[in-house]
């Protein structure tokens, strides 16, 4: 009987602090083996997650251009065919009630 190893996870950091990207991702790597990309550009993390599939997300939500509400909000339709992207509660409530303050699904 042989055992087949388990491919590692692979996880997409996204944050606008490159120091803190770096920190971020030795510490993921050193202590779950896990495979970590990162950007600080959200426009190249879309990219990526296009061309790669990824187990975990991790966003800052305030970054310049496209923020993590948004590039969570694009991610999840490309992702939503093949795997479910699972809401985490804060980034739930966010799209609910709409940047604005009004409702984001007429609600």
């Amino acid at each position: 009987m042989s055992a087949v190893a388990a491919e590692p996870k692979r996880i997409l950091i996204v944050d606008d602090d490159v120091a803190l990207l770096r920190v971020v991702r030795e510490a993921l790597v050193a202590s779950l083996r896990c495979e970590v990309d990162t950007s600080p550009k959200p426009e190249y993390a879309f990219e990526l997650s296009l061309k790669k599939k990824y187990d975990v997300f991790i966003f800052d939500f305030q970054m310049p251009m496209i923020d993590g509400a948004m590039l969570f909000f694009l991610i999840g339709k490309v992702y939503q065919n093949s795997h479910p992207v699972r809401e985490v509660p804060a980034a739930a409530s966010y799209f609910r009630k709409g940047r604005g303050g009004e409702s984001a699904r007429g609600t």
